[in-house]
């Protein structure tokens, strides 16, 4: 068994800066099983799983800035397959705004 990097799997969008207060919505794009973490651990509570491949936050705080990562794997015979994509969040205060 040796490990494949499926390289069309992707997560929209990629890169993402909003304002504090606003809605975000990122889309794992897989046919595989997949799931999200955010900086390489859990979800936060503020952040709706939609279904395996959609999350959606609604009234991003500065806490939600960070890496969203899609990660699946899948087994087809002897080859172990494992992805692994990743979208950046920044979040702006209102103060920060000119």
């Amino acid at each position: 068994m040796f490990l494949v990097v499926i390289q069309n799997e992707r997560i929209y969008p990629s890169e993402l800066k909003v304002d504090v207060g606003d809605t975000v919505h990122f889309e794992c794009d897989t046919k595989n099983s997949a799931h999200f973490t955010f900086n390489g651990g859990h979800l936060p509570h503020s952040v709706m799983k939609i279904n395996d491949q959609v999350i959606v936050i609604n009234k991003v705080a500065e806490e939600n800035e960070g890496t969203y990562q899609c990660r699946g794997s899948d087994q087809i015979k002897f080859k172990y397959m494992y992805f692994i994509a990743q979208a950046h969040l920044l979040v702006y205060s209102k103060s920060m705004s000119v």
